[in-house]
């Protein structure tokens, strides 16, 4: 089953054409005409112990920027996210190399 999220704000206010001169946003299809989409939240990211969580996309992130201890290769990655699922690390089954 597919889930759709909700399209965000971009923050875009004025509109520009292919070679970005401004111009009128009325008609142009661009998202400054619409400012459609869910607000930024005040504040976005909020730790959870050792995981930040993204409150604009619902994400979570461990504090970590290295957890693996990089470099290593894709394999390796893919393996290593794969242990880290299988034993559900900081109460996840659902990480992502």
């Amino acid at each position: 089953m597919k889930t759709s999220l909700p399209v965000l704000q971009t923050g875009q206010r004025t509109c520009h054409d292919a070679s970005g001169k401004a111009v009128s946003c009325v008609g142009s299809g661009q998202d400054a005409e619409f400012s459609r989409g869910l607000p930024w939240p005040e504040c976005r990211f909020a730790g959870q112990g050792q995981m930040v969580e993204d409150r604009l996309t619902g994400l979570v992130w461990s504090r970590d920027a290295n957890p693996a201890e990089y470099p290593m290769t894709w394999p390796e990655a893919l393996d290593w996210v794969s242990e880290q699922n299988r034993h559900g690390v900081h109460d996840y089954q659902d990480w992502l190399p």
